[in-house]
């Protein structure tokens, strides 16, 4: 994972070290930093899940390509945070 001026953060190290596998991810914004987070997660090998109705992004337009994005990088988008239905996947 990468800070906003896009030097590498200890996130990656932290999390595998904890034996953490996967990632439920939202927040503001999702054209932003959702996005970013969710790509650099993917990236280092996690399974990542961006709760759609959790998020907002600057403008519609930009917010549905950047979950195009990561639907399009193997990253699964849910509509509604459904903790027993995520615990199944």
């Amino acid at each position: 994972f990468q800070d906003d001026g896009g030097a590498k953060t200890e996130m990656e190290r932290i999390l595998k070290a904890k034996g953490i596998e996967r990632l439920i991810i939202y927040g503001i914004a999702t054209d932003y930093c959702v996005k970013a987070t969710a790509l650099d997660a993917a990236s280092a090998g996690f399974k990542v899940t961006v709760v759609e109705e959790l998020c907002r992004g600057v403008a519609p337009e930009t917010s549905a390509k950047a979950l195009e994005e990561m639907r399009a990088k193997g990253i699964t988008v849910v509509k509604s945070l459904d903790i027993e239905a995520l615990k199944r996947m």
